[in-house]
């Protein structure tokens, strides 16, 4: 059992005292269903969340950052009583600048070389990576992707299947959007297209692209967080804290939950 499932449930009274000797001692805070929420308040300071465009979970829409985990996340910072705004920005610079002062919340898949540097005030959501082709039976090992062209999505993670971009061995073309790596791979240009299927999949759908003509395998499944707190952020602590408990306030009322392996509200189940 470790430390988060030891002191879960706890009075808020010893968690309060928990909470004072992590701060001083430099170890991970512990569950935090017990603490009192603060009410929003006009004179709570804003702090920025960090996102990326990753249909149909986080899109920009005529300056408006919206989606699935949009309304998810800010269903929570109200439970907790935040002043949070988004900002939308390449996935590669949010985790290059996870340790930057501004940095409050970002959204963050599951890595290992950075995973210490965050608390996860909520739960994992899973994505699936995927690979597509115009032929049956596209190969799931990357060995047999050498010296084929794959179009990726610059912004995306490629999880297992990174290494492929600085491996002469494979031709890689990145590019900015998903629909430019959708019409790019429609073109008969590249062999293969690597990506989430989330967000290829919407636009298949939005573009009308008959999805007899695409053969896809799953290459793998991974961890995504909607909402992670980096660690050297000021109010790192107290930002997980209340987060958290608004979550598990806001599942216990059903008003999260799981669709498969997604986590949404409840109101946005299909």
């Amino acid at each position: 059992m470790n430390s988060t499932q030891f002191w879960y449930g706890l009075s808020s009274i010893v968690l309060a005292i928990t909470v004072i000797i992590g701060i001083y001692n430099g170890v991970n805070p512990p569950q935090a269903s017990s603490l009192e929420q603060k009410p929003t308040s006009s004179k709570e300071s804003v702090v920025i969340h960090k996102t990326l465009v990753f249909p149909p979970y986080w899109e920009l829409e005529g300056g408006q950052v919206t989606g699935l985990h949009a309304k998810l996340t800010r269903r929570i910072y109200q439970q907790a009583g935040l002043n949070v705004r988004f900002q939308i920005l390449p996935y590669e610079r949010i985790i290059r600048n996870i340790t930057a002062k501004d940095t409050a919340i970002i959204s963050y898949g599951d890595s290992p070389e950075t995973n210490n540097l965050l608390y996860f005030p909520v739960p994992s959501t899973n994505v699936a990576l995927h690979i597509y082709s115009l032929k049956p039976n596209p190969p799931t090992d990357v060995e047999q992707l050498k010296g084929a062209t794959i179009v990726v999505q610059r912004s995306f993670p490629l999880a297992d299947f990174v290494d492929i971009l600085d491996n002469p061995n494979y031709n890689v073309v990145k590019l900015d959007t998903v629909a430019q790596t959708l019409k790019f791979f429609l073109s008969g240009r590249a062999d293969y297209l690597i990506i989430l299927a989330a967000p290829i999949e919407k636009a298949i759908q939005k573009l009308n692209v008959d999805k007899n003509l695409i053969y896809t395998q799953q290459l793998q499944k991974l961890d995504g967080y909607p909402i992670a707190v980096p660690i050297s952020h000021p109010r790192a602590l107290e930002l997980h804290q209340r987060i958290q408990v608004a979550y598990q306030q806001l599942q216990q009322q059903g008003v999260i939950g799981y669709r498969d392996d997604e986590m949404l509200l409840t109101e946005d189940f299909d």
